[in-house]
């Protein structure tokens, strides 16, 4: 499921760099779809620690408040792949941008959930799900709601 998501944040993250070429210039778009694809493959091997450094150097180079908040859910689910659910809660805060905020409280659920607090995963599995979201991701927040112990 990692994969997954990490392919379709590279993939958006491709996407929105190569339209908006405007606000970043053409060594740094370089410099940072290097950094995500590097952090990809870090992840695809299972070296979340080091796909984490890669994620971090990527946000000090980018200004763009929809594109720091696409590398944030990268970094959280990294993040949380290591269990590390104070840093992962924290990098979601950082998600400014509504458009991602559906998928953040996706993740937060997981968190949460990982920590054993179950009211607080129910609610924002439920926030999430409550979003405009795709109609796969509804039927995999009504599974994670369905598991959790009441």
């Amino acid at each position: 499921m990692i994969g997954l998501v990490i392919n379709i944040i590279t993939l958006i993250g491709w996407y929105y760099w190569y339209t908006n070429h405007n606000s970043i210039s053409i060594n740094n778009k370089h410099d940072i779809l290097t950094l995500i694809r590097s952090a990809r493959q870090f992840a695809d091997h299972r070296d979340f620690s080091t796909a984490e450094k890669q994620l971090k150097k990527v946000l000090g180079q980018i200004c763009d408040e929809n594109l720091q908040s696409l590398v944030n859910l990268f970094l959280a689910r990294v993040q949380l792949q290591q269990k590390n659910i104070d840093s992962t809660l924290k990098t979601l805060y950082d998600i400014k941008e509504k458009r991602w905020r559906a998928l953040a409280d996706n993740i937060r659920g997981d968190a949460q959930a990982i920590k054993g607090n179950q009211q607080a995963a129910r609610i924002a599995y439920e926030k999430s799900l409550q979003s405009n979201v795709p109609q796969a991701l509804k039927i995999i927040l009504q599974m994670k709601i369905n598991n959790l112990s009441n």
